[in-house]
């Protein structure tokens, strides 16, 4: 009897032994304190907290995030999960989401500042902001027709004359609204204020 308890304690599946290892290899990058995540996965409460929704993430494949298609793959970086992870994670859960023994986590990571992942080889900048104009008239306007065109082409024409009378920045404030304008008519009408439906 004692030696069935012992093996079901060691078969425990805990924070510290197991999931701990795996939430800071594949989560901390981006869910650390002032990382691009909307929160951080840094210590047990972060996790708990978190824990039916890294399950349902995670056994869907959204989290760890990887858009690129496996076939064309292996890729530099490139790290899911695997599936007996995903059902660890979630027996883990599904037990109450166990502490186990804290000294058993692995010590946190210092996160560099910038690039998570190295400096690129190749970073390339323009000197001033630049917003592609003639895609916000098309996209406007509408595709597949040259008068949707020409109408996207004076609304813009339009916004940055009334964004040129406001006082200060006016560029700012015309591209702040044709980007606006721009995500609106993209949500509510994808093919354009005039464009055809496909």
């Amino acid at each position: 009897m004692i030696v069935a308890a012992l093996a079901i304690a060691a078969a425990t599946i805990t924070y510290s032994k197991d999931i701990a290892p795996l939430v800071t290899d594949r989560c901390a990058m981006c869910h650390h304190a002032g990382g691009s995540a909307p929160f951080a996965l840094e210590t047990y409460d972060d996790v708990k907290r978190h824990a039916s929704q890294i399950v349902k993430v995670t056994a869907s494949r959204f989290m760890p995030p990887w858009k690129a298609d496996p076939i064309d793959g292996p890729f530099v970086g490139q790290h899911p999960l695997t599936d007996i992870e995903i059902s660890t994670i979630r027996q883990w859960v599904d037990a109450g989401a166990p502490a186990g023994d804290a000294r058993n986590v692995p010590p946190p990571r210092q996160w560099p500042d910038g690039w998570q992942l190295g400096k690129p080889d190749l970073v390339v900048t323009l000197p001033e902001p630049y917003t592609l104009q003639a895609f916000v008239v098309v996209i406007l306007g509408g595709l597949g027709r040259v008068s949707a065109t020409v109408v996207g082409g004076l609304l813009f024409g339009m916004i940055e004359v009334f964004a040129q009378s406001i006082p200060g920045s006016g560029s700012v404030y015309a591209n702040a609204i044709a980007l606006g304008l721009l995500v609106l008519v993209l949500v509510t009408r994808p093919q354009g204020l005039l464009g055809r439906r496909p």
